[in-house]
């Protein structure tokens, strides 16, 4: 079958431009992290991405809204890469420890130079926050199918904001050291303390809803001695 233009169509047709997209749209986001690194990120310009990718400038405003949705495109990848490995884990595996296992699968260390200048930057630091709360889908829909519940549930919603917590105070642990230890290491003992924190809270009675913490009464203190007075009730204004 030909198209009007020509061109023949069939399924391999339209599975080759995706991986074109796809290669396109990583070479822009590589280039932009590496420039940004290289120069820094407040002398990144639209034109030399594109130039470094072998693109135009019209090109890269195709596939990127920012220089920042570039840099931090990665991110998505990178999150959507976890989540898939925290599915791909045995049925069996408690959630826990299916995260702790995920995280192992790519021991490899992020790039300090990269973290350290998007945390330097204002703007590229809001893009960067942004890009991770986008990215706690794929989480949360590999948390309910293990758990049974929906995506829209509290459980699997809380979970992956969890997660996400302990992946925020890794990372600044780890930018924050001189010397520190590789990072996944940091980010499963970060982890561990959700398992730790869960284990402490069915130590206790698990069944047990902690009661209401019951406030006193107001008081109001006489203006003339001084004295606490009881305070002014319905029924007292209606006597």
């Amino acid at each position: 079958m030909q198209s009007n233009g020509g061109e023949t169509d069939h399924p391999g047709c339209a599975g080759l431009r995706e991986r074109k997209k796809r290669a396109t749209r990583e070479a822009l986001s590589e280039a932009a992290v590496k420039l940004a690194v290289a120069r820094g990120f407040e002398n990144l310009r639209v034109e030399d991405i594109a130039e470094a990718a072998g693109v135009s400038p019209r090109t890269f405003n195709n596939y990127f809204p920012s220089r920042e949705a570039a840099i931090c495109a990665a991110r998505v990848a990178q999150m959507k890469l976890f989540a898939g490995a925290v599915r791909a884990r045995p049925p069996q595996e408690p959630l826990i420890d299916a995260i702790i296992n995920a995280v192992r699968v790519d021991p490899r260390e992020p790039d300090r130079a990269e973290l350290r200048m998007i945390h330097g930057a204002p703007t590229l630091l809001a893009e960067f926050l942004r890009t991770v709360a986008d990215t706690e889908a794929p989480l949360i829909e590999a948390i309910a199918q293990r758990t049974g519940t929906r995506p829209d549930e509290m459980l699997p919603r809380v979970a992956a904001t969890a997660v996400f917590g302990a992946l925020r105070v890794a990372m600044q642990q780890w930018l924050g050291a001189a010397d520190p230890p590789p990072y996944h290491v940091l980010l499963c003992d970060a982890l561990n303390q959700l398992r730790e924190l869960s284990a402490s809270a069915q130590a206790t009675d698990p069944q047990r809803v902690p009661e209401p913490v019951s406030e006193p009464a107001p008081t109001t203190v006489s203006p003339v001695s001084g004295a606490s007075a009881r305070p002014v009730t319905m029924s007292d204004r209606a006597a």
